[in-house]
């Protein structure tokens, strides 16, 4: 006797594996469903999406499951494919929280200045901090942005790419330190 499961998921997402209801693999699926269609969604996650390939928990279990131990870490859909919206198998990735917080840009809370740049009043000079805190006071907004975009070019190769040994994450780690002034734009 076949059995159709229907999506219980938003709509969307079949739970096809008995008795995964609290499992690591099941909470990540369901979190990412979360995210991505609940009406209760950040805005960052605004326009992101589920690929059909993980619609059904089997197949993401599958997936999850090749990506070996992945305790302590996050499941990223945008450090492989800048700008991506859609949770799939060839876009995700288990990454560190340190490196998943690095590519935070802050949007909405940063201000009206370029990222990494305030102005100090003080001073009437722009200020650059960044990942390493205090990059100096600068004459222009851009200056310092420089200042600020050097910096965090340094601590990608030497915190994150360099001891990297996944050679998928590492090449995607090597695209962004060669394109980071349009990723952080």
């Amino acid at each position: 006797m076949t059995t159709t499961l229907k999506p219980t998921m938003y709509g969307v997402g079949i739970n096809d594996v008995p008795g995964s209801w609290g499992k690591p693999y099941y909470r990540r699926w369901e979190a990412m469903f979360n995210r991505c269609y609940s009406k209760k969604t950040k805005s960052t996650y605004v326009g992101c999406s589920v690929d059909p390939k993980w619609h059904h928990l089997s197949d993401f279990k599958r997936w999850y499951e090749e990506q070996g131990d992945v305790t302590g870490k996050e499941m990223d859909k945008d450090i492989i494919s800048p700008g991506n919206k859609v949770y799939s198998p060839d876009k995700c990735i288990f990454v560190s929280p340190a490196l998943n917080n690095f590519f935070t840009k802050s949007d909405k809370s940063r201000g009206k200045y370029l990222i990494g740049v305030s102005w100090e009043e003080k001073r009437k000079k722009f200020r650059a901090t960044g990942n390493r805190g205090f990059n100096g006071y600068h004459d222009t907004e851009l200056e310092a942005h420089l200042a600020w975009m050097k910096s965090k070019k340094e601590v990608l190769l030497e915190t994150f790419i360099l001891p990297e040994t996944n050679e998928r994450l590492k090449n995607a780690l090597y695209y962004v330190y060669n394109n980071m002034e349009e990723y952080f734009k």
